[in-house]
């Protein structure tokens, strides 16, 4: 499988930014949105700025019309 293999619906299913850091728990963050164009980016920004660095961020979007 290559490092960007995604499924029929977008899914990434393996990724090779996803690094396991022996000495941290990997933390999963997941943003569930529909048409939440007004606010992802707050969304966004607020995990960004956390300062645990051991993090995947996983997106759902269900067919956004924006």
């Amino acid at each position: 499988m290559s490092s960007s293999a995604k499924n029929d619906q977008g899914l990434v299913i393996f990724s090779p930014f996803k690094v396991k850091k022996m000495n941290k728990p990997l933390i999963s963050i997941i943003t569930v949105c529909y048409n939440a164009e007004a606010t992802i980016e707050n969304t966004i920004l607020s995990v960004l700025n956390q300062t645990y660095d051991n993090i995947e961020y996983i997106f759902v979007d269900d067919c956004s019309d924006d």
